[in-house]
């Protein structure tokens, strides 16, 4: 027999939610019952410290122990100090040394979800989903755009607790109501830590320092100036591999895609005498599909099987990106990936750009 109990998620979220109510929120999502406790608003003193660093060590017993090389910190005479409106230093800059130190504060909210359930490993993802149910609810209501979805938080760590509570048998005979009333005392236990630009902090895309030493110098010797297509590419590479946001990485690769082969027609026609003013009247009658399926094979130098197939992989693209427009739906990261590496592809194949794939 499976144990039923109450389990609970507790996180001090990274923002300053405006909310003064003491008892739990009540809310229903996907068929299940929650309730959202706001503990308190609180700050917290951040410190980024280039003079410091974390140290490790194994005593003779084989237990690892950490600890500072300065473990005294202090502001300095002379710090640059920002102090708010409201009397709250919200800065200080310890300038002494060319490697400074940096303080500064963060609103938190310290939250409690709480939901009946069995005992189940999954709880953490349930709750963490139900707490973004909750957040998106209150940002809607509350017009507080300053508090960001936990996936958006990724420049600061996040340290979820959890505990479950198995019901005893008098709770068990109680309605469900009243036993979730019932005020309890424990101990919570650290379940998952997400770490401070976990997106990027250890991370390479890019690995050839010194062909991209070369490649920039040329860059600024030659003058060279990015285009749109370069800044839509390179945008479409960050939502997708830094803040994993799969469905504008998707958009963004679209127009990179539109943007290319609109601009690769307008050339070639311009190269064949057509009006410039001719092309600014017309232009924005003509859809894409009929430019990427009708105009771009009769305009290429060769209309083969792989030509035919790229131009596939793209309108295959196309229309992906029509659902996600006009039908709200929603992108993986399988698929904004594929999109990415088909665009590189394309433009590859086409000569319209040479870019670095995606590692």
């Amino acid at each position: 027999m499976e144990e039923l109990g109450c389990y609970y998620l507790h996180i001090f979220y990274p923002s300053h939610l405006y909310i003064n109510q003491k008892s739990p929120f009540a809310f229903e999502f996907e068929g299940a019952n929650y309730s959202v406790i706001i503990i308190k608003n609180l700050k917290s003193l951040m410190t980024n410290d280039f003079n410091n660093k974390i140290l490790a060590h194994t005593d003779n017993e084989g237990l690892r122990h950490h600890e500072l090389t300065k473990k005294e910190i202090g502001i300095g005479k002379g710090s640059l100090v920002i102090t708010l409106d409201d009397g709250n230093i919200a800065y200080a800059l310890d300038n002494e040394k060319n490697l400074y130190t940096e303080f500064y504060t963060k609103d938190y909210t310290e939250v409690v979800l709480f939901f009946e359930s069995n005992k189940n490993p999954d709880n953490i993802s349930i709750a963490r989903k139900a707490l973004d149910y909750f957040i998106d609810c209150y940002r809607m209501v509350s017009g507080d755009v300053l508090t960001l979805p936990l996936s958006k938080t990724t420049y600061v760590s996040t340290v979820t607790k959890e505990y479950f509570y198995p019901y005893s048998e008098d709770e068990l005979k109680m309605s469900k109501e009243k036993r979730n009333k019932i005020t309890r005392e424990f101990k919570l236990g650290v379940k998952q830590v997400t770490l401070p630009f976990w997106g990027t902090q250890g991370k390479r895309l890019q690995s050839d320092e010194t062909k991209i030493s070369t490649e920039l110098t040329k860059f600024f010797n030659k003058k060279t100036k990015s285009s749109s297509l370069q800044e839509f590419l390179l945008k479409a590479r960050e939502e997708l591999h830094v803040h994993k946001n799969y469905k504008y990485a998707f958009i963004e690769t679209w127009t990179s895609l539109e943007v290319a082969i609109v601009s690769y027609l307008r050339t070639a026609k311009l190269a064949k005498g057509i009006s410039k003013s001719k092309l600014d009247d017309f232009e924005s009658e003509v859809g894409i599909s009929y430019l990427l399926n009708i105009e771009l094979p009769l305009i290429h130098q060769t209309n083969d099987e792989s030509f035919k197939l790229m131009v596939g992989k793209v309108d295959a693209i196309r229309k992906l990106r029509n659902k996600v427009i006009h039908q709200n739906r929603d992108i993986n990261s399988v698929e904004a990936e594929n999109a990415y590496q088909t665009t590189l592809e394309f433009l590859d194949y086409m000569g319209i750009l040479k870019v670095r794939s995606s590692a």
